[in-house]
C-alpha cells in the first residue's frame, strides 16, 4: 500500500494531452536502489485511469494498491547520487558537506568513534547501507528558469534523509542527511522495516516559488527563484531551506532547530509559506515568511521531555534568511512562562501538531488570519496586523474549546486534534462565514471522537476588548457545551441563522486520519477504526478505512451521494481527499472550441477525486469560475 499520499504533476512528458506523472511511493521490492525507496512512476490518464509505462492498468480497484507486475515508467539505475550534509550554508555540492571518507570535516570526533570506525561508518552511509527508510511525503520542483536543469520529486524518508529524484528518468541527483543524524544512521542498517518511533516518521517537504522580488507564484520568469523547506522530524528535530531554483545543484540557506527556534517539538506537519510585513524587523523584500507550528511534544516514544513542555508554540521565520522573526508562548503556569515569546497566552499549553491554516481574507497578498488546532481539542484564532510591530503583530487566541483541556470531563470527552482546520467560505441562507472543519481522534480508548463544521462568522479584524488573558472573551469561545446542530441522526439537519456549526458523532473506536477537504459544497475526510486488539511483538492487524463526504454547509448527506460513508480498499492509505482538474475534458473529445462555446455547460472539467490511489467515486460537473486574481508584478 502506499506509504505517502501520491504526487500528481502536470509537466509530465507523459505523451497524450490531458495526462498527468502520478509518484507513488510503496515498498521497495528486493534489489531495489535503497535511494530510490520504492517510489515509482506512472501516469495518470484523462479519463482518470492509472497505467504502467506498457500501458497496463497499474492499480488493483480491490485493494487500492499497485499491481506487482505494473512496470514503473523508470528503469532502476545502477548508481546513487552523492550524498551530502550541512556543515556549512552555501552551495550543497561543496567537499565540506560530502559525506565520504575523505572529509576532514567528518572525523572521528564528530561521529564519536575512532579514527577506523569513523571511516567504517561513513563508508556505510555512503554505499547507502543505512538509507533504507520508507519514503513518508512527497513534494515537485519544476524547474524556476526555463531551460534549467530537470524536474525533480524530493522524498522525505523516516531514517531522516532527503533524496532529489530526476522525474523523467528516475536517478537520484543528491541526498541529504542531517548533521546528527550520521552519529546514529548505522543503527538502521538492517531494519526493514525501519524501526522508528511514530514522531520520526516523516518529516516535512514544501516547496514554494519567488517571482522576482515579488508574492509567491506559479509563473516562470528569468527572476524566478524556487525553494524547499525540509522538516527533519525525531530527537534532533530541525528545518532546513534549500534554493532549489536549479534542482540539481542547490544551496543550503539556512538550518533552524531547537536553539533558533526555542521549545521547537517533534515535527509531523509541513509549514505554510505567507507573506507578513512587520514593521522595524529585517525581512527579505518580498516579506515571505514560513510560518511554523510547534509541532508534538515528545520527541521519541522512548526519550520523554524533561522539564518545559514543547510544541505549544508558533514561530514566524523569515523565509530568505531563517531568522525568527515572531512567537507565541505560554504565559503559564510559571515553570513554562516564555519569556522571549512576542505573543504570551495563558491556555497555550498543549502541542500544536499540525499545519497552520492561513487566509488572506482582503485579497491584498499578504496573511491576515491564521487557524491552528492543537492536542487538548481546542481551535485557535488569530489575526495577523501587516504592518505592525512585532509586538503588536498578531492578536487572538482559543476560538473552541472541545476537549477537557479548559474543563474537566469524562475520559469520553479527552478529545484530540492532530489534523489541520479546513478553512473555506460557505455562504448559507444569504450569510458569508468562514467553515472550520476539523474531526478529532488519537486518544485511543473510549474516547467519543466528532466530525465539526463551525462557522466563524468574523470576516475581519476584531476590536481589543474581545480578547481576554486566554485570547478571546470566554463569551466567545465555542465549547461542548455551546449548541451545535446534530447531523449525527437527523438526515435532513437544519442549521439556524447564526448558529455556530454541526458535529457527526463517529463509530466507536474510529478516528479521523487526514485533513478534511470542501470542495463543491461538500466536506470530504477519512477515517480509520481499529479492527482487533494488537498483539505485542507483531504489528497491528490494519484498521477500517472509510471515506465520509457530507455537505460543508449542514452536515447531511449530498444529493449525489448514496451512504455518508464508504469503505476504502484494504490495501489503501486514508490520506487527504485529492482533487484533479483536468488539462483536457475526455468528454469533450471530437469538439471544437467554438462547439464548447456553443455549448450551454461550455464542456466543464470533469472533476476527479482520489483517496491516495482510490477514486471517491463520480462528482457533479461543476463550471470554472473566477475565485480571486492578483496582479503579480507589482512591487511587493
Amino acid at each position: 500500500m502506499p506509504l505517502a499520499s501520491p504526487l500528481l504533476v502536470a509537466d509530465s512528458a507523459a505523451g497524450a494531452p490531458g495526462e498527468r506523472a502520478l509518484f507513488v511511493a510503496v515498498a521497495p521490492l528486493d534489489g531495489e536502489p535503497a535511494t530510490r525507496g520504492g517510489l515509482r512512476k506512472f501516469v495518470l490518464r484523462a479519463d482518470g485511469s492509472v497505467v504502467d509505462r506498457a500501458g497496463a492498468p497499474a492499480l488493483d480497484t480491490a485493494t487500492g494498491s499497485i499491481r506487482s507486475a505494473a512496470l514503473s515508467a523508470w528503469r532502476l539505475p545502477a548508481d546513487r547520487g552523492p550524498l551530502y550534509t550541512d556543515v556549512a550554508r552555501g552551495p550543497l555540492a561543496t567537499a565540506e558537506n560530502a559525506v565520504t571518507v575523505l572529509n576532514p570535516a567528518l572525523g572521528a570526533r564528530l561521529l564519536g568513534v575512532s579514527a577506523r570506525g569513523a571511516e567504517e561508518r561513513l563508508e556505510r552511509i555512503r554505499t547507502g547501507l543505512t538509507a533504507s527508510g520508507r519514503i513518508r511525503s512527497l513534494a515537485y520542483a519544476a524547474p524556476a528558469q526555463p531551460g534549467t536543469d530537470a524536474a525533480v520529486v524530493f522524498t522525505a524518508t523516516d531514517d531522516g534523509y532527503l533524496h532529489a529524484i530526476d522525474a523523467q528518468t528516475g536517478a537520484e541527483l543528491w541526498s541529504f542527511v542531517p548533521l546528527e543524524r550520521l552519529s546514529r544512521a548505522d543503527r538502521r542498517r538492517a531494519d526493514s522495516p525501519p524501526r522508528v518511533s511514530a514522531a520520526e516518521e516523516g518529516g516535512s517537504l514544501e516547496v514554494y516559488r519567488l517571482a522576482g522580488g515579488g508574492p509567491p507564484t506559479e509563473g516562470e520568469g528569468a527572476s524566478a527563484r524556487s525553494f524547499l523547506l525540509f522538516g527533519a522530524a525525531g530527537a534532533e528535530a530541525s528545518y532546513f531551506a534549500f534554493d532549489v531554483t536549479r534542482p540539481a545543484a542547490p544551496t543550503l540557506l539556512w538550518r533552524d532547530g531547537a536553539a533558533e527556534l526555542p521549545f521547537l517539538g517533534a515535527i509531523r506537519a509541513a509549514t505554510a509559506v505567507a507573506r507578513v510585513r512587520i514593521a522595524g524587523a529585517v525581512q527579505n523584500a518580498a516579506h515571505l515568511v514560513a510560518i511554523v507550528s510547534g509541532g508534538d511534544e515528545s520527541t521519541t516514544t522512548d526519550r520523554p521531555v524533561v522539564g518545559a513542555r514543547r510544541g505549544n508554540r508558533l514561530y514566524f521565520i523569515d523565509a530568505l534568511s531563517g531568522a525568527l522573526l515572531w512567537r507565541a508562548g505560554p504565559s503559564a503556569p510559571a515553570a513554562d512562562v516564555d519569556a522571549g515569546a512576542n505573543l504570551r497566552l495563558a491556555r497555550l499549553d498543549r502541542p500544536i501538531a499540525s499545519r497552520v491554516g492561513v487566509l488572506d481574507l482582503d485579497g491584498d497578498g499578504y496573511a491576515d488570519r491564521l487557524y491552528a488546532a492543537d492536542t487538548g481539542a481546542r481551535l485557535w484564532r488569530f489575526d495577523i496586523h501587516n504592518g505592525a510591530t512585532v509586538d503588536a503583530l498578531v492578536s487572538g487566541g482559543v476560538w473552541a474549546s472541545l476537549g477537557t483541556a479548559d474543563s474537566p470531563g469524562p475520559s469520553r470527552d479527552s478529545r484530540r486534534f492532530y489534523h489541520t482546520p479546513d478553512a473555506a467560505f460557505v455562504r448559507d441562507a444569504g450569510v458569508t462565514f468562514v467553515q472550520l472543519s476539523v474531526g478529532s481522534g488519537g486518544a485511543g480508548g473510549a474516547v467519543q471522537d466528532y466530525f465539526y463544521g463551525l462557522r466563524d462568522y468574523d470576516l475581519g479584524p476584531l476590536p481589543a476588548a474581545v480578547y481576554g488573558t486566554g485570547g478571546w472573551n470566554a463569551s466567545r469561545v465555542l465549547t461542548d457545551a455551546t449548541p451545535l446542530v446534530n447531523a449525527s441522526a437527523d438526515a435532513a439537519p437544519s442549521v439556524p441563522p447564526r448558529a455556530r456549526g454541526w458535529r457527526v458523532a463517529l463509530r466507536t473506536g474510529e478516528a479521523v486520519s487526514a485533513e478534511s477537504r470542501t470542495f463543491g459544497g461538500a466536506v470530504f475526510f477519512t477515517t480509520e477504526t481499529a479492527t482487533a486488539v494488537a498483539v505485542p511483538g507483531c504489528d497491528p492487524p490494519p484498521p477500517a478505512r472509510a471515506l465520509y463526504v457530507l455537505r460543508a454547509r449542514d452536515g447531511a448527506l449530498p444529493g449525489y451521494r448514496a451512504t455518508r460513508f464508504t469503505a476504502l480498499p484494504a490495501g489503501q492509505r486514508a490520506a487527504s481527499v485529492q482533487f484533479i482538474l483536468p488539462l483536457r475534458d475526455p468528454r469533450s473529445a471530437g469538439v471544437s472550441g467554438s462547439g464548447c462555446a456553443a455549448r450551454a455547460d461550455g464542456c466543464p472539467a470533469a472533476t476527479l477525486c482520489y483517496v491516495g490511489l482510490a477514486a471517491c467515486g463520480p462528482l457533479p460537473a461543476i463550471a470554472p469560475v473566477r475565485t480571486t486574481w492578483a496582479q503579480l508584478d507589482r512591487p511587493p
